[in-house]
């Protein structure tokens, strides 16, 4: 008898444990996508210093490569804003390199469209109109016409 109610202990016990986890990874990855959607909030705001720090929390910290690629996208907008021109480009070429493993295509012009504001700004007009025809190739390729209007 005391073999059984052990056993049935560890099976409880073992679920218990295996749903905590789970909740635990959940939670984990809900902080990351409230820190992006969080730090967006922030930027609309016009309070570009904390939404670049809620976005280096995701940089840092995130498993995901979609999650990453987006913030150091997100970081590069706003570090333009603050008009620190080599941060930005730092966050640019980070969002780039992880490109490299990851074959979002959407993600790609998006960045692709920060890095020609970013060319744009530091008076590279014309390999920002290329970066910006590249992004919309990209764009049209995808059928993404709202993302196309905007760039």
């Amino acid at each position: 008898m005391a073999k059984v109610s052990m056993r049935r202990f560890y099976y409880y016990l073992t679920i218990f444990i295996i749903t905590i986890i789970a909740i635990i990874t959940t939670s984990i990855a809900t902080a990351q996508d409230n820190y992006l959607q969080e730090g967006k909030e922030y930027y609309d705001r016009g309070q570009y210093t904390e939404a670049v720090q809620l976005w280096q929390k995701v940089a840092n910290t995130d498993k995901t490569v979609e999650n990453k690629i987006i913030s150091y996208n997100y970081l590069a907008i706003a570090y333009q804003d603050l008009r620190q021109f080599q941060e930005a480009q730092t966050a640019v070429d980070k969002a780039l390199n992880l490109l490299q493993t990851n074959s979002n295509s959407f993600l790609y012009a998006q960045v692709l469209n920060t890095q020609g504001s970013l060319q744009y700004k530091t008076g590279l007009v014309e390999n920002a109109l290329k970066t910006w025809q590249q992004a919309e190739t990209i764009y049209q390729d995808l059928n993404e016409v709202q993302s196309l209007l905007r760039s």
